[in-house]
């Protein structure tokens, strides 16, 4: 809420502009769908998608799941994870 009165403020959004809001149930994974919708609108940094992409990962979904999903290839996945894990050491 205080975000849309923000933009209102800032003139980015009409008062009486209706915005979309879905509502998701538990078992929906949000961090999950916010990524999906980031990656569709313009292309992430890649330090936040590995983040995402960690954080699925640690939840048990498989690399190529992970990829698959968010239409990159297993390589780029699996070199942002060796950065990360090679920068984790440092």
């Amino acid at each position: 809420m205080l975000a849309l009165k923000s933009l209102a403020e800032d003139g980015k959004v009409a008062l009486n502009e209706l915005i979309p809001c879905h509502i998701l149930d538990d078992a929906t994974d949000a961090a999950e769908i916010s990524l999906a919708e980031n990656v569709q609108r313009e292309p992430m940094h890649p330090a936040d998608e590995l983040e995402a992409f960690r954080d699925l990962i640690d939840d048990g979904m498989p690399e190529a799941d992970v990829a698959a999903r968010f239409g990159v290839t297993e390589a780029v996945l699996k070199q942002r994870l060796k950065q990360w894990r090679a920068s984790a050491r440092s």
